[in-house]
């Protein structure tokens, strides 16, 4: 048996595509450190400059970068546009680019999607107000996993297949006609009498991919198989979700006055782009308060004893004066390698980020001879997906840490630290000074944005 939506019922609630998911964090990457470039600017000079640097990046058509950029800034709200035509970030681009936290950015994204908006084409836009449509998929599904897990337990979990048929396909649930519990009721019922689903691209690609992002975000968690299940680690979160009650209003006028239209989209931007603050408290990365937090680096050749884990592993104390990951990773790791060849020495391995003015994270000791002091500082990615090698990948300095790489030379190093899930990489830079002078990497006064190539250092051994 094949299980149709009722044409009675046909409404899919589709959005602009993004990319496959795995490329997503990379492309948006790529782009935001763009949009903060070359703003604020003139709409069409935007688009030009945009264009012309992503296509030295990638080997496609003028008319898919054009594609790509509309797409992308259009879905997660990356930029606004005002009515002199100026070109400005939005506030969730900002929020990525200054804290390199990619969960959090599609937390935010997910938090404010809904239906109707400013992302379709009008016509589409126009088709779900005369529907009645007022969709919020990140509160649906997640009302819809508690629902599934206080009924069937934490094993409950659900497919993009499904998903796009029973809510992003059906209008009874686009309008509030049918609650979250009412589908997990057909959801079990098609599941025992083993129906199946229409699985066309069509069919299938908007519910599929929205999981996707709330994977992104943390929200769920993706097996082996490729269905999601609901991630409780992130409860604050969902918690905060299923319970806001903002919604952007789409005017009846939009339909039909111009300049309405106009001003809605304006609006839209502004309110679709825009993080505030308890949203960034909401959904911010909590403080590590043990040790089980952590993450664990990716096989580094280090054969650690328990001795060397008793002492290199962070403190209480330590966890919370620093609670950053990235920061903890390094100090752990730093540690572990001091300990190989002097375990007497590894009371000197400390954090000193509390004091900003130094210019650095971590102060360690270089092994070839420990009485030489070694500067570190630290700069975290949190993603799901690790960097493809071939982007890119920037972070900020302030001109301090600048100035004190310059002084401290061969002995300053930058930890670029990728938090993927539960595992850690390191790719260290010796003497990013010099790495810059040599054209190893690429320096751009903002503080100062450090764009780093492959040929800079190499991941932690």
């Amino acid at each position: 048996m094949m299980y149709r939506v009722p044409k009675e019922y046909m409404l899919r609630c589709a959005f602009p595509r993004g990319r496959v998911l795995r490329q997503v964090e990379d492309d948006l990457s790529i782009l935001t450190q763009f949009i903060v470039k070359f703003t604020p600017n003139e709409s069409k000079e935007f688009d030009r400059l945009i264009d012309e640097e992503y296509g030295k990046m990638r080997s496609i058509s003028l008319k898919s970068i054009k594609n790509f950029r509309t797409e992308m800034t259009r879905l997660f709200g990356l930029i606004n546009v005002g009515e002199n035509g100026v070109v400005t970030p939005s506030k969730r681009t900002e929020l990525l680019v200054e804290t390199q936290n990619f969960p959090l950015f599609f937390k935010t994204f997910c938090h404010k999607f809904q239906f109707p908006n400013g992302i379709n084409k009008p016509q589409e836009t126009i088709k779900f107000i005369e529907a009645g449509v007022h969709f919020e998929p990140a509160k649906f599904l997640l009302e819809l996993f508690d629902l599934g897990v206080a009924r069937f337990g934490s094993a409950f979990c659900v497919d993009g297949t499904e998903i796009s048929n029973l809510v992003f396909n059906d209008s009874r649930v686009a309008t509030g006609r049918r609650t979250a519990e009412e589908v997990l009721d057909v959801l079990v019922k098609l599941r025992n009498q083993r129906e199946r689903f229409e699985t066309g691209s069509k069919m299938v690609q908007h519910g599929r991919e929205f999981l996707g992002y709330m994977f992104l975000a943390g929200l769920l968690i993706r097996d082996e198989s490729g269905k999601f299940h609901l991630n409780e680690t992130a409860r604050t979160a969902i918690d905060f979700i299923k319970s806001d009650v903002e919604f952007f209003k789409v005017s009846e006028d939009f339909a039909t006055d111009l300049s309405v239209r106009k001003q809605t989209l304006r609006d839209w931007w502004l309110w679709f782009g825009d993080v505030g603050e308890t949203e960034k408290n909401k959904f911010a990365p909590g403080r590590v308060t043990s040790e089980e937090e952590i993450p664990e680096l990716i096989e580094t050749g280090i054969e650690v004893t328990p001795e060397m884990e008793r002492a290199a592993t962070p403190t209480r104390a330590d966890m919370k004066e620093i609670g950053d990951k990235g920061e903890l990773v390094v100090l752990k790791y730093e540690r572990e390698r001091v300990f190989r060849i002097r375990p007497d020495k590894v009371a000197l391995v400390q954090k000193v980020s509390n004091d900003t003015s130094l210019g650095y994270d971590i102060q360690s000791l270089e092994l070839e001879d420990v009485t030489k002091k070694k500067y570190i500082e630290v700069k975290t990615t949190e993603r799901t997906f690790p960097p493809s090698k071939d982007v890119l990948t920037y972070f900020r300095m302030s001109s301090n840490e600048w100035d004190t790489a310059k002084l401290f030379k061969e002995c300053y190093y930058i930890y670029r630290v990728f938090l993927t899930r539960d595992e850690a990489s390191i790719f260290v830079i010796k003497d990013p000074a010099k790495k810059h002078k040599d054209g190893h990497i690429l320096l751009e006064a903002l503080q100062y944005r450090v764009i780093v190539k492959e040929t800079a250092g190499s991941y932690a051994k």
